[in-house]
Parts: structure tokens; sequence; C-alpha cells
């Protein structure tokens, strides 16, 4: 995409006083003070790029990640094949491309601890798969080896580490299928007749030079450890003051969303090994590590050229000049005095700059020379890093406001910090926004010396244009049942999200060498709670507009039926917007009022109007959307945004349209019911069955505790809530009491506490509950194992036809084991499977009913699967 930039000479000088903030607002510690200047002076004379590919976000080996990056120093990237879409969540209720961008966050947050870049395939986690096979045939092989093969040529590692075998060790269909591809894609990355048309479009055939694997120490063929590397990764660096290990760790506890928040390593030596798997530079039984025969000075630059090289005889020479640069900055570092290396810095960074214009202008073809611009341009940056770390010069650009609105204007302030003992003269700071966007520039400016301890501060205005696009995810699914993200038109398609709307850039001179620093437009917000919180600009449209509930159900009737629905909207306009709403139906239904008037004084505040909907007498089985709308004058708006925010993690926006559907069908339920929900982790299911016509009540501790359960018809406990509920556990004798005198008890699927195959204490006779039973195939064949059981028989008479429709698994972590006094209602299984009748199992206990149930009715009810309503609706209407 093409970006404009703006020149913003400074005017004054000015003092800035930044508020105190969390770590979310500063650099790590590994990255500032000594550490950080350390690091960037130990980067310059390193040239190495090492990639680790993974099936999703938390598959990584976090500890080698953080050891490459900053014990090595090599630039590492992270290729997650997916973002994470499928999983569980124990955060709360974010689901499908919500729990993508969720995961997308955390991962981001885990690689900044670790040190390494973060990518994504296209292609969407579309559930539990047990079979590579399964895998592919939903994301298609070649399509997915294509993105692979084309990211290798585009980022150019000289080592590629798979998480993965591509076998059943492996475990699940998309860790497989993530190591059969990063294999196969080692060799067809080099070959030029595999994806030619990637030629045509520029990229260059890429040869790694090594493929690991992780590799467990026991796993041998011999009854010898079979690893080629065996890295040291509790090694404790006595600059960073922890093992790569620990650090490793707390990144990958950022995963707070698959329940890995409380992950911790000791101190205290510990190994990753890692198997050589295929290598163009030799092989060996071992190896001291992973640059075992390959260069990483930056004398591989030149490497990169091959037998071009021969037409720049300056290459080699002035990349040596360059080495003895970073190498004499290294040795003149003094921790209280870290300008002792700037002067070396920023020789080599003079080095690397003519150099990349010496080979701008030379005979090397076209596609050689922007490979080596590319290593190139990567050195280029390392130097300028560490002359800014070693003078201590800092910049940042703030908006006031972390949103605005098309047609807006918003000032934005930038500032360059001189925190050395150094003065340098400062030459320009350019602003990058997108195109068309309007910078407004001072009729007069002024530029110059910065001493050392001041600050250079001017305000600049930008003009938003009246039709800019929103800040948005570039990657979203034109279906929900697609097993792929479609991308909009975006600078890199494997990137987390889009570049930041607005960059400040501010060029100085320093011994007669321009150095640059580069910092994203980032608003000051936060609570007490959170803390401080830098949060990247966005722009979002000037209202916000959400339907509620997504989905109603309604029984097929004679009669006229009423649904109530909620229309929401947000103002983000600064001075506030006048106008209507209305949902639009279907013709021959009727929405009162048909519309509603609105005014909002002020951004940030927000209006709700509640409609009737009247469904016509006599209305067919079928689905029926609904769409609401919010009209200002000659401007519409029919989507609204959902925010995606965590502590420690960055805040974004989820676009969908403002739409809903009512889907009728046969369904019946008994009258008067009132249920009791316990909640669990990202649970909607409460929400969802209220669309059964049963009154709900959450139940808290409290009423865990000494509530009277007898008032209910019925209670539920939602996916996970032994698994996250202490109060559920420490009150359950209570719940079985209930049972037996008379209550209906349905428990939904939990993981397994305590071991792999845990036994399950919480029922009223002996169960054990597996990690592994599962069935991943939504439309497997679900067999009725007792036909006559009430649960088949009323309100609704169940059949095969109530298993059609299903999405995404049947379901999860079923019983493995169980006392002769349960029933299994359900049995199923994946093809080439045996029977798993440990999805359902009903128990009469005393005068009551208990049910544990593992198929997933999480993803079914908000899917609005007319059999799952029609089941939920026969256990809720158990001896009624």
């Amino acid at each position: 995409m093409r970006r404009n930039t703006f020149v913003l000479l400074f005017s004054l000088l000015t003092v800035v006083a930044l508020r105190a903030g969390n770590r979310n607002a500063y650099p790590l510690p590994e990255d500032r003070g000594t550490a950080g200047i350390l690091a960037a002076l130990e980067r310059l004379p390193v040239f190495v790029r090492v990639l680790h590919t993974t099936a999703h976000p938390d598959d990584e080996s976090a500890a080698t990640l953080t050891w490459l990056a900053r014990r090595a120093h090599a630039r590492t990237a992270l290729l997650s094949l997916t973002r994470g879409d499928g999983g569980q969540n124990v955060l709360g209720d974010e689901k499908y491309e919500a729990m993508g961008l969720l995961r997308t966050g955390e991962l981001l947050e885990a690689c900044k601890i670790y040190g390494v870049e973060t990518y994504f395939t296209t292609v969407f986690e579309f559930g539990f798969s047990k079979s590579a096979e399964e895998t592919l045939s939903k994301w298609g092989r070649e399509e997915t080896l294509e993105e692979v093969v084309r990211f290798i040529r585009m980022w150019k590692p000289a080592i590629i580490i798979s998480k993965w075998q591509g076998n059943s060790k492996d475990g699940h269909g998309h860790h497989q299928t993530a190591g059969i591809l990063t294999h196969e894609a080692f060799r067809a990355a080099g070959d030029a007749n595999k994806f030619p048309e990637q030629l045509k479009q520029g990229l260059r055939p890429w040869q790694a030079k090594k493929l690991y694997r992780n590799n467990l120490r026991g796993d041998s063929e011999q009854g010898e450890p079979d690893w080629t590397v065996r890295l040291n990764v509790g090694e404790s660096d006595p600059i960073l003051g922890r093992s790569f290990r620990e650090i490793g760790t707390e990144g990958y506890s950022k995963h707070r969303s698959q329940g890995n928040g409380a992950n911790y390593s000791p101190p205290g030596q510990f190994f990753d090994y890692y198997k050589l798997v295929d290598s163009t530079v030799g092989t060996k039984s071992r190896e001291e590590g992973f640059f075992d025969s390959i260069d990483t000075s930056l004398g591989a630059i030149a490497l990169v050229a091959g037998s071009d090289a021969a037409s720049v005889p300056f290459l080699q020479k002035d990349l040596a000049a360059a080495q003895s640069a970073a190498e004499e900055a290294l040795g003149a570092f003094q921790p209280r005095h870290p300008e002792a290396s700037a002067s070396a810095s920023v020789k080599g960074l003079a080095i690397i700059a003519e150099l990349i214009r010496k080979v701008e202008s030379s005979a090397l073809p076209q596609p050689v020379k922007e490979i080596v611009e590319d290593a190139l341009g990567e050195k280029r940056s390392h130097f300028q890093e560490a002359v800014n770390a070693t003078l201590g010069i800092y910049l940042t650009a703030r908006t006031e406001d972390p949103t605005a609105v098309p047609g807006e204007k918003i000032p934005v302030t930038v500032t360059l910090f001189n925190r050395g003992s150094e003065a340098v003269d400062l030459k320009r700071v350019t602003l990058w926004t997108p195109e068309e966007w309007v910078s407004s520039l001072p009729a007069s400016a002024l530029y110059g010396e910065i001493r050392p301890g001041a600050q250079l501060s001017w305000k600049h205005t930008v003009e938003i244009p009246a039709g800019a696009r929103v800040t948005e995810p570039f990657w979203y699914r034109q279906r929900k049942g697609d097993a792929r993200y479609k991308t909009r038109a975006t600078k890199n398609v494997f990137a987390a999200f889009d570049e930041p709307e607005i960059d400040a850039q501010a060029t100085y001179r320093y011994h007669d060498t321009e150095v640059s620093i580069k910092s994203p437009a980032r608003a000051q917000a936060g609570d007490p709670i959170r803390g401080v919180d830098f949060r990247d600009f966005q722009v979002v449209p000037a209202l916000s507009v959400t339907l509620n509930p997504e989905l109603v159900v309604a029984p097929i009737s004679g009669g006229d039926q009423t649904r109530e629905f909620q229309v929401s909207i947000l103002c983000n306009e600064r001075t506030g917007a006048n106008g209507s709403l209305q949902i639009q139906a279907p013709a021959g239904w009727t929405v009162q009022p048909p519309r509603v008037q609105f005014a909002l004084s002020r951004k940030g505040e927000s209006y709700a109007a509640r409609f009737v909907l009247h469904i016509p007498p006599g209305t067919r089985e079928g689905i029926y959307p609904l769409e609401a709308a919010a009209s200002t004058g000659t401007k519409e708006f029919r989507r609204g945004y959902r925010i995606v925010s965590y502590p420690e993690n960055w805040t974004r926006h989820l676009y969908s349209p403002s739409v809903a559907e009512v889907k009728t069908f046969d369904l019946k339920v008994a009258p008067n019911l009132t249920v009791a929900y316990v909640p669990g982790a990202g649970d909607e299911v409460a929400e969802y069955l209220q669309q059964l016509g049963v009154k709900i009540q959450l139940l808290t501790g409290a009423d865990l505790a000494s509530g009277d359960l007898r008032r209910f018809s019925a209670i539920v406990t939602g996916v996970r809530a032994y698994n996250v509920n202490e109060a559920l556990k420490a009150n359950n004798r209570r719940l079985l009491e209930y049972v037996e005198q008379g209550g209906i008890l349905i428990v939904q699927y939990n993981t397994p506490i305590g071991g792999r195959n845990a036994p399950f204490p919480y029922g009223p006779y002996p169960m054990t509950l597996s990690d592994s039973d599962r069935i991943t195939l939504e439309d497997s064949p679900v067999k009725l194992l007792d036909p006559q059981n009430p649960v088949f028989l009323r309100p609704n008479r169940i059949t095969g036809a109530d298993f059609e429709g299903w999405i995404q698994e049947r379901g999860l972590y079923f019983m493995r084991q169980w006392d002769s006094r349960y029933t299994p209602l359900l049995s199923g299984n994946d093809p080439g499977e045996e029977p798993k009748n440990g999805g359902m199992l009903f128990a009469r206990y005393g005068k009551g009913f208990y049910i544990y149930t593992a198929y997933a009715w999480f993803r079914q009810l908000p899917a609005g699967v007319p059999g799952a309503f029609r089941i939920f609706a026969n256990m809720l209407s158990l001896g009624r």
C-alpha cells in the first residue's frame, strides 16, 4: 500500500511529562537499559535467520525461541499455520474469528517476550482433528503448502525448525499437518519447478540450509537418545538475570485463554532436544549447536548473491569492514557509558548505508539485488537500533484518543528524547499515514541540535478522509463454514495485523551519518485495574450498531408469536449524532415500533432501543434474516464491533454485520421451567437456553453453598465448570442431594483433573474422564443406545435427524469408564475408530436424574442447530 509522507520540523523545545505505567507502557526489561543496549550490540556482528513452524499459538518451543533470539541473536520468526480460532477459551466467550483475534494477540505478547517475529498463514482452525488426512481435506494440501513455501521464499531462513514430526507422535491432525508440510516445504521452496507462479510474482527459489524437528530425548530406535542438538535452555544469563527457559515460560504464560496463565519454570539446567532431518551442508550424528557448518557473520550476506557475487567484488570487503565495526562497538561497551560504543556503531551504519547505495547501482541481476538489499536493510536497521540505544535516543508519537472517525482531524504529538550524554543534530521527522490522509505543516519550522537531557516536541494535525476505511483485521471468513481466511489488500498477508495507521520517523545526524528511529502513534489509555496502556491508534465508524440476540428460535405454531430484540449503538463522533434506528424484517412480519429516534451528544455515549418482532401464524420451518440499521441524514450504519482486550494485551475491534436470524422448527419444552445455571469457561449456553422460553438464574458461590436449590426444575453446569469454579466443587454434595430429592442435574463436559484419564469424583457414582475420547467429525453417525429413554421421547421425539447440521465436532472429553448404574445414551465414533459410548451418561439417583453430557452443546446451541435445542429441551423437561 502506498503511504504519504509529511515532513515535520520541530519549532520549539518543550518538556513533556509521561505518566508512569505498567510493563505494557515501556520496553521489556530484556529490551531496555544495560540488557537492551548490550543485546543491540551483540546483534550487530550476526547475520542468520531461523524459522520455527507450528500449527497453533501455544505450540511453540518457548525456551528455544528465547535462546535463539536473546542468546544467539539470530533473527527468529514463528510461523503458525492457524490463529487458534477453534480452540477452547477459559477467559471469555470468544469463539471462531473472535477467538482467532484473541489468540493472535496472546501469541504477539508471548513472542514479544521471546524476542521473535510472529506470522500466520490463512488456514482456519476448524476444530480438533485426529488425522492429517482430515485436516488437509479441509485446508487443501497444495494451497497450504503453497503458503508455507511462499513464506520461506519471502523470509529466507537459513535454518527451519519444525515443532512437529509429521506423524502420529504429534497428536492431532493439525500438528501432524504442520510437520508434514514443513518437511515438504524445506525442499520445495528451493525448487524452481514448485509453484512457478510465485516466481512470476517476483519471488525467487530459496533453499534453507538445515531442517530440524523437535525431538524428545527418549525417541530412539536403537535405545540411544536420537538427537542431533542438545540445547541448554536452563542456562542462566547474568545480564538478563534468568535462564532462557524462565523467560520463555513467562512468554508462554500469555496464552491465558488456553489455561496457561500460571505456567512457571524454576531456575536450573534444562535441555531441549532437536533432530537434524535434512541438510544441504552435510549431516553429523551430533552437533555442537544449530549453527554448525553455517556462517553467521556479516560475510554470509555475500553468500546470498551466489555466483553473482563475483560481479560485486566490493561486497565481501565492505561486509568485512562492517563486521569489524560491529565487533569494535561490542568491545567498547561500558555499562555506565554506553555512548563509548556509539562511534563504532555509527561507523558500521555508514558502511552498510553506502554498501546499499553501491549494490543499488551495481550490475547484479535485479532478483539477486533485491535479496542482497533485503539482507543489508536488516543490518542497517540493527546498526540504527544500536546507535539509538547507545546514545539514549527515544521517540514517541501520541494521539489524544485511541480512536477517531473518518472525516475527523486529530492532533499527533511527536517527541524525540535525548536521554544520553552526547548531542545529536535533528534533521527531519516524517509522518507516515495511509494514502489520501492530509497533514498540515507549520508556516515556519525549525530543526537543529538536541543536547543531552533535552527533548523536542511538536504537535501536528492529521485529517482523516471521510471515506477512510476503519481499522480492522485484514483477514476474514466469507462464510461460516470456510476453512480458510480471505484477505483484504495488505502489505504482508502473513502478518498479525496491518501496519499502524500512523508512524512517526525521526532522522538525526551523528558523526556525519544520518540515523533514523521510528515509532507508531499510540494513545495513553488504561484504568486503575489494568494500569497504563498505550494503544495503537485506530479508525472506527461514527456509529457502531449491534443487534441482539443474534439468534432466536421459535417453534412452528398456528398462533402469533413475539420475540424481543435490542438494537444498541455506540457513538464515536466527538460532536454526537442524531438519527433513527430500525429493524428490517421479512415480508409479512412486523416490528414494533417501526422506527426509533435517537440523539447522542458526545463520543462514548450509547443508546439501546427495544423492538418487538411479530412472527406470523403458520410460519413454516426455516431461517429468517433480520438486519438493524442506524440512519443519520445521508449516512447509514449496518455494522458493529466488539472490543477484544485483555490485561497486558492490545485492544482491537472485530466487526460484524448488525444482523440476526430467526429459526423456526418443531420444538417443544415443558411449561413453567425454572433452570439454575452454573457458569463455566467461555460459556454462552445459558443465554441460548433462554430461547426455549425457560427462566434462567445464574448461581453464585453463595447460592451453591446455602441457597434453596429445590425451587429449580433443573440445574445445569457450564462447560468446564468443575475446572474453573471452586465453589461448585466445594458444594457438589449439595447438588447431589438436590438430585436425590428429585432434581435434574445436567453436567456439561469437563477436562480431566489430576491426570490424562482421571477419576471424575463429582458424579453420584464412579466414572473416569478421558482426555482423548472425542468425536471430531460433526457429521459422523450417532446411534441412540436406549431409544426408549425419556431423554429421547418427551416432549420431542428424538431421531437421527436431530444430529444433522451440527458444526465443528460432535463432542469432547467423553467418559472412558463408568459405574454400571449409569446408562450410556449415545454412541458414535470417527472413521476407523471403535464406538465411543461415554459422551452422554444417564443415571437415576434417588428421586432425580443425573446426566453427564460431553456433546458440544456450547457450539451447537449458538449455531441454532435444531436437534441440539430439541435434545436439551428434553433433558430439562425430564419427569414433566
